[in-house]
């Protein structure tokens, strides 16, 4: 069937892209926000993740369960581009293949028997992902019995195709040089390891040149150490590592040690010790081929940046730093004489002037963990018309170890004693140059405060804000120094505006190659201005630190507004699972993905609901509050008129029965289903509760509490679900069955053989037991369960493939690690009944389709419109399955012949469903005409036809059969009387000799032919012909003689 050139079906595809695009603009965002795993142990009941310790596939490899680790995005041309509009940009990341990497982290261990395992990692995985891509989920299982169709989802149906591969497995120096070198047996230090790196230019030996020795060999295999807390970016298509707390071997003075040391390798000579130790870091490392191998760019520096140094050892007036007698210093720093005393890109400097008291200082970025990394991608038009392009990174905050303990007018204490946040903001276009745009400073209360485990966004000027000026946000962090050693937790945001275009404009020089940024760039092409600018927000975000914040670029998707997403983090009492969004077009306050929200600390905090446009909120957890608990009417196809319909929306719980609950303390599902025996059966109007003169009738109290716990048993990930054993099966094996159901029973649930039962603290009466066990089916199916990532901290998240991402992280306890990756969905799917039966006729099949690749199941009910009842229940089906209904004919039990109608609605693998409905895609209404029963026509129509060829063949024997007969007497009879009238004519002596003569005939008959009998009688016709013309002239003359004999 062509429909203007187009299949059917091709038509019907283009019909709901058009509809998601008047969905993405009309409709309010968020309303439907869920989580969908894509990898990891499996915690939700919607789909099959890919799960690496399944037991039961091939080996699946994946990263082991971590935190500390970083991840990026590895494909350039899904970032926002400012010369385009947020159209383009738009239309630019639809069809991109996002590759995804992890790198690094810390999957350490500590088990309760003291063993442990893990480590800090260096490793390097990926996965293409394509989450709006058919490739991502399949269909494992295309059968389902109707049993579970109507029980609802099958989680191990829908499979993610997930895969990881692991690009670089981590490498990191030997312990001792190897058996070929000359030296052999003496331990190496990571600087030994690195020692061959362009980087070292000069300074390398002779033996980096040749492709024989060892340290050429480690030159190839060289990376950077085990760590976490490192950040990593994508800069010029380049892959780039920088700092961290790394563990690596390395030399440390014999002076620096008290008493023994562990974990130490002694030297013979040098009075030095090699030791593995966990450090910090500030050096470069890039990756040209996507981490397979690495390059050093800088190994950056052993001692502080100026600012800090001076901030925290060093204060103008005084001198905290002097020489001893053995040459050291008590400064933390390393005295010098020139750059050449000093390691990697310090430099030997003096902070007060006086040659003498030089040290060495670091002159980019200290070294620090957890700070953030975020890359401005500048582009510019030449005036050939091609396009010029330039990236920025920019490096912000962090934490960092100093020492701020002073003996008189000398610093004095461990290097490193104290944890210090930084607020300094630094900026390169090569990894290896760096400006510093922001000094830093201790801060005040009023001011932007330093932090480290904050989050930083970068976000390209929008077209829509006509601006020229691309942003830098920050959100959050942990903020703690030597002065102020407590940490606070912050849940401010602030941003910093940078300029759009490449420096190559102001320089005009963009016909050439970029050059390294300098100093002199930063108020002429960098930043419009140093400092911080505080946003004023509503909202009741706590404060945390080591969570993730990720961006979602203006797109057709989100009616192209820019988003911003805080998820988990911790702060001081506990690690949050919460996920917020800002929409910086509006920019007023925070919004969170639930509606309602109790602290730790017990404080209930009412949130604004994902969908504040809409009466309900179909998602739910066990937290969830009472109040949101509601029922839902499908619409009917008069309200929608050609447009979109909600669902009905009616409360479960009345007002003044919340009020009873809240007074009683029990505000939220899992309250309700942990309330006690006593507790219930006051709710259910029994006076039983000390204190309480009034009875508290909540009438519905047993229904919403059973249906609470189905719901609770729906959303629990493992086999058993909808299953709750009888109380009088649980009290057996010799149990007084009495006492045993009286501490047992919560109040509710039927009881086998039990209508009422007695309770002690009940006077005068005995409770009621219900007598059959209630149906939930319909507000059950219209509640979904709520699943989110769990609370955590120091995972990773990334923006890939239009949807956010979160990786791994720590739980709740130290040996609470993750390892899985989920995806956060906010949008609905939306179905089109591809195939439906036409009206008034017999014909029932159907198939659905979805604008979601990844809707490979949906559900459907039918509504009877004359009796104005649910057919069915919600009924799950897969992608592409012919749905028949023919089972609607009332020859199969079904109502019979009427008016239907079908609502459908898809199911993606986040478990969000459909809440719109309308005739023009998933809302279908038919008049159903029962078939003629053809078969049963057919058959009676043969054997009828059969019935009558017997009958008549049966008639005509019988008709022959009688004519036989009837001639056959008729001849006796006439054969009697010929006998009788020839006995009165002729002489009775005559008789004799006539019966002789037919004797003979007949006896020479029978000789002649074999049969006598037959013979004779032809004899005698002939002899009747002859004699008398046949049997009619003798009759005939018989008569007339006969006339004749009697008349004389």
């Amino acid at each position: 069937m062509q429909v203007n050139g187009f299949t059917q079906a091709r038509a019907s595809m283009y019909y709901i892209a058009l509809i998601q695009i008047l969905f993405s603009f009309l409709l309010p965002l968020n309303e439907s926000v869920n989580w969908a795993q894509l990898a990891g142990k499996k915690e939700q009941n919607v789909v099959e993740p890919y799960d690496p310790d399944d037991g039961l596939s091939p080996k699946r490899p994946m990263w082991s369960a971590r935190w500390g680790h970083s991840t990026v995005v590895f494909n350039r041309t899904s970032m926002s581009r400012n010369d385009l509009t947020a159209e383009e940009n738009s239309n630019r990341s639809m069809h991109l293949i996002t590759t995804l990497f992890l790198l690094g982290g810390d999957d350490y261990l500590q088990y309760k028997d003291e063993f442990s395992n893990g480590g800090f990692r260096n490793d390097v995985w990926y996965s293409e992902v394509q989450l709006r891509s058919a490739t991502t989920w399949s269909v494992r299982h295309q059968f389902l019995t109707m049993h579970e169709k109507q029980m609802g989802l099958k989680s191990d149906v829908v499979t993610s195709n997930m895969k990881w591969f692991c690009m670089n497995e981590g490498k990191k120096s030997p312990p001792f040089w190897p058996v070929e070198h000359d030296k052999v047996g003496n331990p190496i230090a990571h600087d030994d390891w690195i020692s061959c790196q362009d980087y070292f230019g000069e300074k390398r030996g002779r033996e980096c040149f040749d492709k024989t020795s060892i340290e050429y060999m480690y030159k190839t295999e060289n990376m950077w150490s085990p760590r976490r807390g490192h950040a990593s970016a994508v800069l010029n298509g380049n892959l780039y590592v920088i700092g961290g707390r790394s563990r690596e071997r390395v030399i440390v003075d014999h002076e620096r040690f008290v008493g023994a040391a562990s974990n130490r390798i002694d030297l013979n000579t040098g009075h030095r010790t090699i030791r593995e130790s966990t450090v910090l870091k500030n050096d470069v490392w890039m990756s040209k081929d996507a981490g397979k191998t690495w390059t050093l760019v800088t190994p950056g520096c052993r001692n502080q940046q100026e600012d800090i140094l001076i901030e925290t050892e060093y204060m103008p007036g005084k001198t905290r730093y002097s020489t001893t007698s053995n040459g050291f210093e008590k400064f933390s720093s390393v005295k010098c004489q020139d750059s050449t005393d000093c390691y990697g890109d310090e430099v030997c400097k003096s902070l007060d002037g006086r040659s003498e008291n030089k040290v060495c200082v670091c002159p980019l970025f200290g070294i620090r963990e957890h700070h953030s990394l975020d890359v401005q991608h500048r582009y510019v038009k030449r005036d050939d018309g091609t396009i010029y392009s330039e990236d920025y990174l920019y490096l912000t905050g962090g934490f960092t170890q100093v020492r701020h303990e002073f003996c008189g007018n000398l610093a004095c204490g461990n290097r490193g004693s104290y944890r210090m946040a930084l607020d300094d903001v630094w900026v390169s276009n090569d990894g290896a140059n760096w400006v510093q745009i922001r000094r830093a400073t201790a801060g005040s209360p009023t001011a932007f405060k330093p932090r480290g485990g904050h989050s930083t966004n970068l976000i390209s000027a929008n077209s829509f804000q006509e601006e020229d000026v691309d942003r830098l946000f920050v959100f959050g962090g942990e903020s703690v120094g030597p002065n102020n050693p407590k940490s606070e937790f912050l849940a401010d945001m602030w941003y910093m505006e940078l300029f759009s275009e490449p420096c190559c404009v102001r320089h005009k020089s963009c016909h050439l190659s970029s050059h390294p940024l300098t100093p002199n760039d930063l108020d002429i092409c960098i930043s419009k201005r140093r400092e911080w600018i505080r946003m004023d927000l509503k909202s009741e975000i706590y404060g945390r630190a080591g969570h993730v914040s990720i961006h979602e670029p203006p797109s057709s998707m989100n009616a192209f507004k820019d988003y911003i997403y805080i998820i988990g983090g911790k702060n001081s009492t506990s690690i949050h699972s919460d996920v917020w969004s800002l929409d910086l077009t509006s920019g007023i306050s925070w919004h969170s993905d639930i509606s309602s929200h109790t602290s730790k600390n017990g404080d209930e905090q009412e949130f604004s609901r994902i969908n504040s446009d809409h009466d309900y909120n179909l998602y739910y957890d066990m937290e969830s509050n009472l109040t949101s608990l509601v029922t839902l009417r499908l619409p009917s196809t008069k309200s929608m008129d050609e447009t979109f319909a909600v669902p009905l929306v009616f409360k479960i719980i009345e007002d003044r029965d919340i009020a009873i609950l809240e007074e009683l303390g029990i505000k939220t599902f899992s309250d309700l289903i942990n309330a006690d025996q006593r507790t219930i059966l006051h709710l259910r109007g029994y006076d039983n509760l000390p204190g309480k003169k009034e009875k508290m009738h909540v009438k519905n109290i047993c229904y919403v509490k059973q249906l609470i716990e189905k719901f609770n048993s729906k959303c629990f990930v493992g086999e058993m679900r909808f299953k709750t054993p009888d109380i009088s099966d649980l009290c057996q094996d010799g149990i007084d069955p009495d006492s045993c159901i009286l501490s047992t029973w919560d109040g509710c649930r039927p009881i086998n053989d039990y209508t009422q039962i007695d309770i002690p603290f009940i006077h005068g009466s005995s409770v009621s037991v219900p007598a059959v066990k209630l149906d939930h089916t319909n507000d059950l199916q219209n509640m979904h369960c709520k699943y989110t990532p769990g609370p955590r901290y120091m995972a990773s998240g990334q923006y890939a493939d239009g949807k956010v991402l979160i990786l791994g992280g720590q739980g709740n306890n130290p040996n609470k690690l993750y390892r899985d990756v989920w995806y956060r969905d906010d949008s609905h799917p939306t179905t089109i009944i591809k195939k439906k039966p036409k009206s008034k006729s017999s014909s029932a099949t159907f198939v659905f389709e979805s604008n979601e690749d990844g809707a490979l199941q949906f559900e459907y009910k039918i509504f009877d419109q004359t009796e104005r009842l649910d057919v069915t229940p919600w009924i799950t089906c897969l992608k592409d399955e012919l749905i028949d209904v023919s089972w609607l004919d009332s020859k199969k039990g079904g109502p019979g012949s009427g008016w239907y109608t079908m609502y459908v609605r898809s199911v993606d693998p986040s478990g969000n469903r459909e809440q719109y409905f309308s005739t023009n895609t998933n809302v279908y209404t038919w008049l159903y005409i029962e078939p003629l029963p053809w078969r049963k026509i057919i058959g009676v129509s043969f054997s009828t036809i059969f019935m009558i060829f017997i009958i008549t063949f049966e008639l005509k024997r019988r008709k022959r059969k009688a004519a036989l007969e009837k001639y056959h007497l008729r001849r006796l009879k006439r054969k009697f009387k010929l006998n009788s009238d020839f006995d009165e004519i002729y002489p009775k002596e005559s008789r004799h000799h006539r019966s002789s003569v037919n004797r003979d005939t007949f006896n020479h008959a029978k000789a002649s032919n074999g049969d006598g009998r037959k013979a004779f009688f032809l004899n005698n016709e002939k002899d009747e012909k002859t004699t008398g013309g046949g049997k009619d002239n003798w009759e005939k003359g018989h008569f007339q003689g006969t006339k004749k004999h009697k008349s004389i």
